[in-house]
């Protein structure tokens, strides 16, 4: 059976089903030693140099990914942190931070 070497569709298929394996849960899980997260780097790593692209050096850039899946748990941690401050979910605000008694803030409260 002869695989598909369209680039777009293995990419989409990677972004669709790949990915969120990977990032699943990562805000609770995420990997913080050089050997994790080299191991979940591996996975983006392995799939871009299997595709044909023209420009071997800059495969990222020219799919269109981000540079690394560590950039992308960032900012899942970041998008987390902002769910949990405006009170999106339902996590005790006072257990997981401790905001500073500076009451200068440029005019936002937070």
């Amino acid at each position: 059976m002869q695989l598909p070497r369209d680039i777009h569709l293995l990419k989409r298929a990677f972004l669709v089903y790949t990915c969120p394996i990977v990032e699943h849960n990562s805000v609770i899980w995420s990997p913080y030693t050089a050997r994790d997260i080299d191991a979940v780097e591996s996975v983006q790593r392995r799939f871009t140099k299997r595709l044909p692209t023209p420009i071997n050096n800059d495969r990222l850039r020219y799919l269109n990914i981000p540079p690394s899946l560590e950039l992308r748990r960032l900012h899942t941690d970041l998008f987390w942190r902002y769910k949990v401050v405006f009170r999106l979910v339902q996590v005790s605000l006072d257990d997981l931070f401790v905001f500073s008694p500076c009451q200068v803030t440029c005019g936002h409260a937070f």
